[in-house]
């Protein structure tokens, strides 16, 4: 059965070609820039970051075994690439794996009861909802970085523009939303009445059997930004600032399901004939400034993502070519302990020595080699 819903989504039919000329543009700028240098550099770069108000990432990664605590919402974001450059084009490939999921405290507390087997005196009783962005898959990615200075300005200002594009193909979805209301007592008894309304790669909710693996592509733009001028340098990061999903024939399930009735279930399930969903952008921002103190500089850093913004303040100290940084976020405090020497770096961010306990994780490594 194939149908089409009213949702947020839109019509994919008009996307492939705006992409390719996306593409056309991005890497006809090239030709503009005089800057370009000879020679083949192999670059590689793993980035995570995630966070869970409830409780310690890994505990919730591990049927919410762990201590609770008064957050809520989750998200893990995590990049892999290798890539291959002459003449600074960028061609490579790129995994890519997120979640996002946006609930109240309430739900979470809920989750943590059933999972660990808690009874309760009184019935838990709330007004909830659950809304989960979550994708995963892999591609090619191609980047062209582009040099502008000011003549008059050179020794003090110059920055640097790097355009992405991206192709993935997807293996893992669920995208969706639930609200209604909720009773638990303990794991036997428990339910209440929800309107359901996602997409999905495997169904978790209904348990719905599939005949075969359902797949996708995501189109994506990224731009990097880099400068300095004097003491001072900046970078800014956007990934999927445009960004497209585009799965034909997703596996679609919409309806109400309740524990109140004979009847368990008042859904349909089918296939979204054309399904399409803009993925959420996760922009980085940092600043390095340096200070009266000898090989020292001040670090700012800002990562905006869907569920909200996170500070980091820090202090940079380098030695004959060797660079040890040390930042704090602000509200969560988590520390941040980087290296870095020539083209190599490696950094983690936790909230505490045990990374077990921690409800914020940061960490990876890029490396890079030139021929």
């Amino acid at each position: 059965m194939n149908f089409n819903t009213l949702s947020s989504t839109q019509s994919n039919k008009n996307s492939r070609p705006a992409f390719a000329a996306l593409l056309f543009f991005c890497f006809s700028l090239s030709a503009f820039s005089a800057n370009a240098s000879r020679g083949l550099e192999l670059h590689s770069q793993f980035d995570h970051f995630s966070y869970s108000g409830a409780m310690a990432v890994f505990g919730l990664a591990n049927d919410w075994r762990g201590t609770f605590r008064s957050g809520k919402d989750g998200l893990l974001d995590q990049r892999f690439i290798f890539t291959t450059s002459y003449n600074e084009f960028e061609i490579g490939y790129s995994h890519t794996l997120y979640h996002q999921y946006e609930f109240p405290n309430d739900l979470a507390r809920g989750f943590y009861y059933y999972n660990n087997d808690i009874s309760l005196n009184e019935p838990l009783a709330i007004d909830t909802y659950l809304k989960a962005r979550s994708y995963s898959g892999r591609g090619l990615t191609l980047a062209y970085p582009l040099k502008f200075s000011l003549p008059d300005l050179s020794e003090n200002l110059s920055f640097s523009v790097k355009p992405r594009v991206n192709w993935f193909y997807l293996d893992y979805l669920i995208w969706g939303e639930f609200n209604g209301e909720l009773n638990y007592l303990d794991n036997k008894n428990w339910g209440g009445t929800i309107d359901l309304d996602y997409r999905y790669s495997k169904d978790f909710v209904l348990r719905r059997p599939l005949e075969k693996d359902p797949s996708g592509n995501l189109y994506s733009f990224d731009l990097e930004l880099s400068g300095r001028w004097h003491s001072g340098q900046f970078n800014y990061k956007g990934r999927n600032l445009w960004a497209l999903i585009d799965w034909p024939d997703a596996p679609h399930s919409f309806g109400t399901v309740t524990t109140e009735g004979p009847l368990a279930l008042y859904a349909r399930e089918g296939f979204d004939k054309d399904f399409s969903a803009n993925p959420a952008a996760v922009q980085l921002f940092s600043l390095r400034q340096s200070v009266g103190l000898k090989n020292s500089a001040l670090l700012l850093d800002i990562r905006q993502t869907a569920i909200g913004e996170f500070y980091r303040l820090g202090i940079d100290y380098e030695v004959k070519g060797f660079n040890l940084a040390l930042r704090q976020d602000v509200h969560h405090n988590s520390i941040e302990l980087a290296t870095r020497y020539n083209h190599s770096a490696l950094w983690l961010q936790s909230q505490t020595w045990d990374i077990s306990q921690s409800q914020q994780l940061t960490a990876g490594y890029s490396f890079s080699y030139s021929f």
